[in-house]
């Protein structure tokens, strides 16, 4: 390190939030945006702690956002993020993500119509009725107006298996506290509830709803949820269609047909092998996927077998069929177009990552894939007619140089946005997924992808410099001094680089993963495996100058340097190692499991537990001088700390800001994009990244 010592590193370092992502040991970005430097944790030694130096070089506290107002979201709109199924209703279709977006979709053009974001992640597909969208999203149902997104009610439907909700005679069908009601469709209230777990969507007809349950088959009445007739009581139905003359259901390896009237049994098929889908009847016929790479159609009569499709790749839902075609989607990204008559393909769509149930409404397909994308096909040719990407999770914690934020994402790019206003300046497609932190430092990028490269790219436009595979993922930030980029690995190594061509100048190898990021400070490289150790590294040449060895730990995140301890956090403890002999000066209390790395400062240990408890620990001795519970785990975003407030990012989303000295919440903001890394604060204003990166004042 360049004339620093490890005691005026605790005083002139910037830091900024931890952990870009759980895991992975990330730890916050900071630095002065005028040195042209930032990197990960803040300083070379990880400290999370926030200060930069006055004009004279006097350390001057850094302050951070007042009162927590957003100030901008850029959006990382790309594939990757999971959509669910479509629900279309009047020309439009209406598609959740894993991100908790709910996205309204013109059919004709494409054109995105509205967008509402939620709290939890949206995991099956809305349902759409007149002029009202049903949404569920985490243990809430929604009510949302199909105009413009507007909510209309939401309901508390408690804990219990999440499937699409089926909207009939002005009731919705769905699973309140496991079990399965009906709700007003005008202000959610509960008109009938049943003691029946339903393990899919229900089927109706005709007034009566028909659903499977781990206790068989049961026919309810849509009016009153009286139940008619129960039938293979002990058995798992594990989806359920209907016909006019019978219902069928899918149990293993089985399809069986029973009648509507009574529930007695018609047939009974054994396929072979199990069944993946809930069964689909049209015509006459009943389709069913297989576990493998089969679609088997039986006679709905007396099930009978009347052709097999090999080419599907394991279906991800039930079919759909639409005037004599039946339309699927399987797990290899494929949407396949067969006869319903004889099972011969007509046409099919090759995407990269699991295709759902497609919809059908006139000439037009609709289906989503598990690449983050929705599509709209021609169903006669196959011809693709729009795309819309969905967003894309962003990982890698964001870097702050001469008003330019840098960060990575899982769509294999780098971005660069303008600190101001979050206009995009440039973007750089990688070889893979960029969940590491970048490190800035003299108008270069230093950012690694999971697939093991090392980039050098140049801040002002992203141009690639040069770019070194050093073997296995980066998952932790590169730390960049005197010439030199040091990078890990997860498969146990720490690679040493010129940062002029990237040329390798020694290589060390620890004996197990190194997820988190490397601590460089007075000539030392600090740095955790996932076997349990811990090493200080001589940053010249790589030799090992000592190791402390932890049994059956896995150690993830990234150790913080103070001015006489290095403190590492253990799945439930912090411990404590004396910097010159690597002693063990002190393990912490058993906390609870620990999610993030710490910040520290010279007298306080920062860390946050998947429980959502904040620790302040005494850096002496590790004793827990005061705990804050946030109600919402941390697990993913690591505290920064400034000179009077420690900054947290919580599983719901939520930014949070602590006061130092006793851990009072002074104030919180929702992101409404989620919080998927630790902070960043230059210039009084916070930048934090999830389904997108935004900036708070």
């Amino acid at each position: 390190m360049t004339g620093v010592s490890r005691r005026e590193y605790l005083g002139i370092v910037a830091a900024s939030g931890a952990a870009g992502l759980a895991g992975c040991g990330f730890l916050p970005f900071g630095g002065s945006e005028s040195a042209g430097y930032w990197t990960f944790g803040g300083d070379l030694a990880r400290t999370g702690s926030l200060t930069v130096p006055d004009g004279e070089g006097t350390p001057v506290p850094e302050s951070g956002p007042s009162d927590g107002t957003k100030q901008w979201t850029y959006e990382t709109r790309a594939a990757g993020y999971e959509p669910t199924g479509a629900a279309v209703g009047d020309g439009t279709a209406y598609v959740g993500s894993e991100a908790g977006v709910l996205t309204a979709i013109d059919l004709g053009s494409g054109d995105i119509e509205w967008e509402v974001r939620f709290d939890s992640g949206l995991g099956v597909a809305p349902a759409v009725a007149d002029d009202t969208v049903y949404v569920p999203s985490g243990n809430t149902l929604y009510a949302l107006a199909t105009g413009d997104g507007s909510e209309r009610w939401q309901v508390d439907t408690g804990d219990g298996k999440s499937f699409s909700p089926t909207v009939v005679d002005g009731r919705i069908l769905y699973s309140v506290d496991y079990n399965l009601a009906a709700l007003d469709t005008d202000d959610g209230t509960v008109l009938w509830s049943t003691d029946i777990s339903a393990n899919a969507a229900p089927a109706v007809r005709d007034g009566v709803v028909y659903v499977g349950s781990d206790r068989g088959v049961a026919a309810v009445s849509v009016a009153d949820g009286t139940q008619q007739w129960t039938a293979f009581d002990g058995s798992t139905a594990e989806g359920v269609d209907v016909d006019a003359d019978n219902v069928y259901f899918t149990e293993g390896a089985f399809v069986t047909a029973l009648t509507r009237d009574d529930g007695s049994r018609q047939w009974r098929h054994e396929l072979g092998d199990n069944i993946a889908v809930p069964p689909t009847v049209a015509d006459g016929t009943v389709i069913v996927g297989l576990f493998g790479d089969r679609i088997v159609a039986l006679s709905a009569a007396d099930g009978s077998e009347k052709w097999r499709y090999d080419e599907a790749f394991g279906l991800e839902a039930s079919v759909t069929v639409a005037d004599g075609t039946v339309y699927a989607g399987d797990a290899g990204g494929t949407l396949h177009v067969v006869s319903l008559s004889d099972g011969s393909q007509q046409w099919t769509y090759e995407d990269n990552l699991r295709m759902h149930k497609p919809v059908v409404v006139g000439d037009t397909v609709v289906a989503t894939g598990g690449t983050g994308r929705i599509f709209a096909f021609d169903r006669g040719s196959g011809t693709r007619q729009w795309v819309v990407q969905t967003y894309m999770r962003v990982e890698s914690a964001p870097a702050v140089v001469d008003g330019t934020v840098y960060f990575g994402d899982n769509d294999r790019a780098v971005r660069a946005v303008d600190a101001a206003d979050g206009s995009e300046q440039w973007v750089k497609s990688v070889d893979a997924a960029v969940k590491c932190p970048p490190t800035v430092r003299d108008g270069t990028v230093y950012v690694g992808d999971s697939e093991g490269m090392i980039h050098a790219l140049n801040a002002a436009n992203g141009k690639k410099q040069w770019s070194v595979d050093i073997e296995h993922r980066v998952l932790g930030s590169p730390a960049v001094v005197d010439g030199t980029v040091y990078a890990p690995s997860d498969a146990g190594h720490l690679v040493a680089l010129d940062t002029g061509d990237g040329s390798e100048q020694w290589r060390y190898e620890p004996g197990d993963g190194i997820l988190a990021a490397p601590a460089v400070v007075d000539g030392t490289v600090y740095v955790c495996d996932t076997d349990g150790n811990v090493a200080a590294v001589d940053a010249g040449d790589g030799s090992e100058q000592w190791t402390a060895s932890i049994d059956e730990a896995y150690l993830e995140y990234t150790p913080a340097v103070g001015a006489d301890h290095l403190y590492v956090p253990i799945d439930e403890t912090v411990k404590a190692y004396d910097l010159e002999s690597g002693d063990e000066a002190w393990e912490s209390d058993e906390l609870h499991i620990l999610r993030t790395a710490p910040a520290i400062t010279d007298e306080m240990v920062y860390v946050g537990d998947n429980d959502g408890t904040l620790y302040a620990l005494e850096a002496d001795d590790g004793d827990v001088e005061w705990s804050t519970e946030m109600g919402q785990r941390i697990n993913v975003s690591s505290p920064l700390v400034t000179v009077d407030t420690v900054y947290v990012g919580t599983g719901d989303g939520e930014l949070r800001a602590l006061g130092t000295d006793d851990g009072e919440e002074q104030w919180s903001v929702s992101t409404q994009s989620g919080v998927e890394t630790s902070p960043a604060i230059v210039d009084e204003k916070l930048y934090v990244g999830g389904f997108g990166l935004t900036a708070i004042k």
